[in-house]
């Protein structure tokens, strides 16, 4: 079977599938402005798809937009759990107002820094840490809650 029957066949052929089809487009030959010698050029495939009703596009938007909107709510659902639980991971004084994400974010930055300072200067004399909360008085924690706090 020489090229062109099988390019013949393969044209004769339908698609399997109903809402799309591809069309062969068969090589183009042109002269080379360079060498003047033939060169094949492969044409475009022009692809042929199944028009969609206005109603159909809308209905489509839609259901990619409720989808997108679940995605967010599940992200931030997320979010806010992580936030909540290093809350209650960090030291807080029983008569103080709930910290806000960013004041969580900073007030977990410290603590995690002074626990370093604790763990790396290796000073036993000192038992007890200060981190200061968002409104400015000073929380003293001591080092044994602070490293059973981390190892939980």
């Amino acid at each position: 079977m020489d090229k062109k029957s099988r390019t013949t066949k393969y044209l004769n052929q339908k698609s399997s599938t109903p809402t799309y089809t591809r069309q062969h487009q068969p090589m183009q030959t042109r002269e080379s402005k360079t060498t003047g010698q033939g060169v094949m050029k492969r044409t475009k495939r022009k692809y042929r798809c199944r028009v969609r009703s206005p109603e159909t596009i809308r209905r489509t938007k839609q259901i990619r937009r409720s989808k997108a909107n679940a995605r967010e709510r599940r992200r931030m659902h997320n979010l806010n759990e992580a936030l909540e639980k290093l809350r209650r991971t960090l030291p807080q004084l029983p008569d103080e107002p709930k910290l806000t994400k960013i004041e969580t974010l900073r007030m977990a930055n410290n603590y995690i820094y002074a626990l370093r300072q604790i763990l790396s200067s290796g000073q036993e004399e000192e038992d007890k840490a200060v981190a200061t909360t968002h409104h400015g008085r000073s929380l003293y924690v001591s080092v044994d809650n602070k490293l059973s706090a981390v190892a939980r």
